[in-house]
C-alpha cells in the first residue's frame, strides 16, 4: 500500500473511534436522564422506597459506564462471566 493510503486509513479509523465514543456518551447521557427522571423518588411518592432503590441503581450504573476505565473493567468482567 502507498504511504498516503495507510495514513488516510489511520485518520479515518481515529475519526471513527472519536465519533463512536462521542455517540456512546451522548446516548448514555440521554438514557440516564430519561431513566433518572422516571424513577426519581420525588416523582414516585406512592412507591418511594422502590423508586429510591431504582434511582440509586441507575446512578451507579451511569457512574460505571460513563468512566472509560470502569467501563472497560465492567466489559472484561461480563466477557469472563459469559465464557
Amino acid at each position: 500500500m502507498r504511504k498516503e493510503t495507510v495514513l488516510r486509513n489511520r485518520m479515518i479509523n481515529v475519526a471513527f473511534n472519536i465519533f463512536a465514543s462521542y455517540h456512546l456518551i451522548l446516548c448514555l447521557s440521554i438514557r440516564y436522564y430519561l431513566l433518572a427522571k422516571k424513577w426519581h423518588p420525588d416523582k414516585n411518592l406512592r412507591m418511594k422506597r422502590e423508586a429510591e432503590i431504582m434511582f440509586k441503581m441507575i446512578s451507579d450504573a451511569y457512574k460505571v459506564l460513563s468512566d472509560a476505565a470502569m467501563r472497560s473493567l465492567y466489559d472484561r468482567m461480563v466477557r469472563e462471566r459469559r465464557n
